[in-house]
């Protein structure tokens, strides 16, 4: 008795084409999520740049600006003041060198101002707005001064030019401070991202009255 050998039949050409078809869509898929994912994490990153580009410039201008007015002298009770002379330009000094004198070249007058998107910041011998290096970078951070009309940057004053004496309760003491608002914008999927951080800066040395 013979055996009938059943014969196994290929796929047709259809059926090999839907098959491919199937494999393409699920590949085309797998690529897209992965490039959104990608496109995601890239956007994330320049997010957290910024942010982190704004803090660390913040807490810099912060601790300068503390020491605003010191003297290593204590009969000296004024070395020098916060002196905002336009939006974009902050001047300070103090005693740098711990003599408890005011330098005479201007070696002890510092000052943080805008330039091109980039906060400057270094000596201003003579008191002028001309002054500094880069101590942010514009392709992390563009620092921002007016409203460029993006709808997600807001108008943002550097500093803001509003220094306030007020006295403690505890004493007559007057307490100098100065509120600093910066704004930075980046590109994120082709639009203009912003992000402002502000903070009100206690200038350590008190004057008392």
């Amino acid at each position: 008795m013979m055996m009938k050998i059943k014969k196994q039949s290929g796929l047709t050409l259809i059926e090999m084409m839907i098959a491919m078809l199937l494999g393409l869509l699920v590949t085309g898929s797998i690529i897209a999520i992965f490039i959104s994912n990608v496109k995601s994490s890239s956007e994330n990153i320049k997010m957290i740049h910024l942010n982190q580009e704004l803090r660390t410039v913040m807490g810099f201008m912060s601790d300068e600006l503390k020491r605003s007015g010191y003297s290593a002298d204590p009969g000296v009770n004024f070395f020098g003041g916060l002196v905002p002379v336009n939006p974009t330009c902050l001047l300070y000094s103090y005693d740098a060198d711990g003599s408890g004198t005011i330098d005479a070249s201007g070696a002890e007058n510092y000052g943080f101002r805008i330039d091109s998107g980039r906060v400057m910041w270094g000596n201003s011998a003579d008191n002028t707005c001309d002054f500094g290096e880069a101590i942010t970078d514009i392709n992390t951070a563009e620092i921002i001064v007016i409203d460029e009309n993006l709808p997600n940057c807001p108008i943002a004053d550097f500093p803001v030019t509003d220094i306030t004496l007020s006295v403690i309760p505890a004493g007559t003491v007057n307490v100098q401070q100065i509120v600093v608002r910066l704004t930075a914008k980046t590109s994120l999927a082709g639009d203009e991202v912003c992000r402002t951080i502000t903070e009100t800066i206690r200038v350590r040395n008190e004057d008392a009255s």
